[in-house]
Formats: structure tokens, sequence, C-alpha cells
């Protein structure tokens, strides 16, 4: 038996900030949990904003990975106007979710939890968000073994500074559920490595996903129950990768330090993020097209202007200037 040979699909999590009927059933339950005037995570804008990064995330896909089986994209019944859906799986929330969950969820982290619940997906599967893009071409093995074992990749930290993340208290949800995460970890095998992902694409199984659900189901049902983002919930991209590498169901490849420095040299850059707004932007957006990584990322922010996000969409049009099949 060539286990090599074993399928990978895609999960892209997306959504439409601007539909006004999304938009309302969002701010309706927000003003009915928090009250009138409230702000909280789900008030930012760049939490939900469409700025076309999907067309071009999958264009990087058709060009750089071709191997993918399946794409699958859950979203909350919405569709983009520009999508062949005979070429991809739209996915609701309501086919994932647990049948005594709550719904409408405005919380990436319960969907994130319930990927793995697609119905027909692959047991092997990369997770993605809407703005991860491929720059160069990749191979499944980038991702997974020649058996199946997830390859996780992680940017080591000092162990101070991950202890004093764990004592300190937080400022931000984003903050507190990584601290979550690790505190789980901790609990359970009695250490986690001390690291911390970045936005690229993630290497999951169904079955060591669903080992999360036995072993931590406190966490992931709490989060499951959280609407909007909480400083209790869990995130799965950090609670995963630490768990692959705490039971030995996977292999670390370190994405920094000495490991990065080699790998600058020797044209083998995994990933390069950037952020709209900040004064390195134009470096990073250089450097992406000097370097070719494996993956990258230009997280929308808060502070993006309508420039910034002019500019990148000029930036991923000059990389992927050709329509793929998943465009009508």
């Amino acid at each position: 038996m060539q286990t090599h040979k074993f399928p990978v699909d895609a999960v892209f999590l997306w959504v439409d900030g601007s539909d006004p009927a999304w938009l309302a059933k969002k701010n309706a339950l927000h003003r009915q949990l928090f009250g009138e005037g409230k702000e909280t995570d789900a008030t930012q804008q760049a939490r939900f904003r469409d700025n076309g990064e999907l067309r071009y995330a999958l264009r990087s896909l058709e060009r750089y990975a071709p191997w993918i089986n399946r794409i699958h994209i859950i979203t909350d019944d919405q569709t983009p106007a520009w999508i062949n859906t005979s070429k991809v799986n739209m996915v609701s929330h309501r086919e994932i979710f647990p049948a005594d969950a709550t719904l409408p969820v405005f919380n990436t982290r319960p969907i994130a939890f319930c990927a793995h619940r697609i119905p027909g997906l692959a047991e092997h599967f990369l997770m993605f968000e809407d703005d991860f893009m491929l720059g160069r071409s990749v191979t499944k093995h980038d991702f997974f073994t020649k058996d199946g074992r997830p390859i996780i990749w992680m940017a080591r930290r000092s162990k101070k500074r991950i202890e004093l993340m764990l004592s300190k208290k937080h400022k931000t949800s984003h903050d507190a559920v990584i601290a979550n995460s690790h505190r789980v970890i901790r609990n359970h095998f009695g250490s986690s490595y001390p690291g911390t992902t970045r936005h690229y694409p993630k290497s999951m199984t169904k079955q060591t996903v669903e080992q999360l659900w036995e072993i931590f189901l406190d966490l992931i049902d709490r989060t499951l129950k959280s609407q909007f983002r909480s400083f209790d919930d869990g995130i799965i991209t950090t609670l995963y990768p630490l768990y692959i590498i705490a039971s030995q169901n996977g292999v670390l490849k370190k994405i920094n330090g000495l490991t990065q420095i080699i790998a600058f040299f020797t044209g083998g850059i995994l990933h390069i993020g950037g952020s709209l707004g900040d004064d390195n932007l134009s470096h990073k957006m250089r450097l992406i097209k000097l370097l070719k990584p494996r993956t990258f990322c230009i997280n929308d922010a808060q502070k993006a202007t309508l420039q910034d996000k002019e500019i990148l969409v000029n930036f991923l049009q000059t990389l992927f200037p050709n329509p793929s099949k998943f465009e009508k």
C-alpha cells in the first residue's frame, strides 16, 4: 500500500461583512448580548471585511498546489458572486455544527473547531483563512509526512516568554485564547511546546481533531457557545499544533531562528506575513515577490485605509493575474 497517495482537501473560512442581511443579523445579536454602543472584537470591521482575497487565494492554490483534491468554503449561507460553485463545495455553518449548537455565530473559533465535520471531507486537509496564499509550488509533503502525519510549522519562543503570557491578565481575547490553549495542554501533558503559529495553512487530519474533542471537550464546548469572541475561548490553530507535538502524532518544523536563516539562503522560505497599515508593508510585499515563500499572508487591520486595501488588491493582481477555474 502506497500511503503517500492519500488525498488532501483544502478548507477555507469566508465571510462577507458588507452583506446587509448578514450585517443586520450580527448587529441585532450584538445589541441583544452586549447592549447598545458596546465595543467588542465584533465591532471591529477588519474581523469581517472582505477585500477580495479569496479569489487570489484560490488562484494561488490552482497554480501552486494543483494536487489539492477538493476545496470546501465554510460560510454563513453566503456565496461570493464570482465563484464557480461547480468547482468548490460551499458549506453552511448549519452542516457542521452539532445539533444543539447555538447559531448564528460570528466567531471564527467555533467554526474552525467544527471544520472537520464537513460531509465528505478527506481525512487529510489544510485549513486556510481567505487571506492565506501560496507563493511558490508546494507538495503535500510540505504539510504531511509520507505516512500521513501532519507537519506542524511553528515559530519557537523562549520558555520565559510563554510563562509570562500564561501569568498575566490579557488585554485582548486573541492573547487570552492562546494562553487558554497552552494551559489545557499543560494540564493534560505536563508541558507545552514554547511556540506560536502564524497565518499559514494548517495541516490536519480528522482523526486527530476528533481526539481534541474527546480530550478537551470542556474548552471546545465553551468555545462552541461563544457566538462572539470571548476571553474564555480556545483556538484550534494553537491547540491543535500543541496537541500534535505533545502527543507525538506529527512532526515539528520550526520556521524561525537558524531554520529561517538557512531557508533565506537556500530559497526555502516557508512564510512571510504582514498587515495592512504597517509601516513595513511595502517592504514585506517586495520580499514576497523576491523570495517567493511557500506561503504568505497580508492581514487586514482596523487601522487599514482604503488606499491600503487598493494597494493589496493591486499587489495580488500582479502576482495572480489569471482567473482560475474556481471563478465564473
